[in-house]
């Protein structure tokens, strides 16, 4: 951690206001608050609206959320969803795989799913998001495989929308699996304690909801000082 400044941790950071009850208001405060930030993300609902205020030149980098918060709609819902993201503007992408059928070793289809829709990305940077505290260690492993074959540039461990998020054994994990060319994005992060328990474990990046990424940069300088 004594490598870890606000500055740096500003160029890890995800922020998200992408829950139900965000509106355009917490929306717009996310974009007025957002410099310097690795990305943002926001439901696909605002993605075209969003888009026009930040525009490219600016060089923000808008995260579009596909197949969120579950994962398990079809591959074809997850293929349209993503060339519709890709038409609006995105410039990256999360998209959650189908835990549904990881759970149920159907191999095939999760291959399938994630092949179809990272080629359907048109080579914009893809996060693949897992529920890896659902899974079993060998599920973890065939899923990170597949989603590296399949061009992935970076493993999130979480949506963060689930009762339980990883241990830091999983994450580490995932990190061992992924190597140092591939980045580890920690989501569900609630607290400076848990943040910096991701770092220890090996997290490159964090996708957190903007109230609390402000709260751990703000911890983050007082510890720092």
């Amino acid at each position: 951690m004594t490598n870890w400044t606000p500055q740096n941790l500003k160029k890890r950071l995800v922020v998200s206001a992408a829950l139900p009850y965000d509106d355009i208001t917490e929306i717009e405060d996310l974009l007025e608050n957002s410099s310097d930030y690795h990305g943002i993300a926001v439901l696909p609902t605002f993605i075209k609206r969003i888009r026009q205020l930040i525009p490219r030149e600016s060089g923000g980098n808008l995260v579009g959320l596909v197949g969120y918060p579950s994962g398990c709609v079809t591959c074809s819902t997850k293929v349209t969803e993503i060339r519709q993201l890709v038409y609006q503007g995105c410039d990256s992408f999360n998209v959650v795989s189908n835990t549904a059928l990881v759970l149920s070793n159907d191999w095939e289809e999760v291959e399938c799913d994630l092949y179809s829709v990272i080629k359907s990305a048109g080579g914009h940077p893809v996060t693949v998001t897992t529920e890896a505290a659902y899974l079993e260690e060998e599920q973890i492993k065939h899923l990170v495989d597949i989603s590296l074959e399949a061009g992935a540039e970076a493993i999130s461990t979480t949506t963060g929308w689930l009762p339980k998020i990883p241990e830091s054994e999983l994450i580490t994990l995932i990190k061992s699996l992924v190597g140092e060319g591939v980045s580890v994005e920690a989501a569900g992060i609630l607290s400076y304690d848990q943040f910096k328990l991701a770092v220890e474990a090996g997290a490159d990046r964090f996708f957190i909801r903007r109230q609390t990424a402000e709260a751990i940069l703000a911890q983050l300088e007082m510890k720092n000082q």
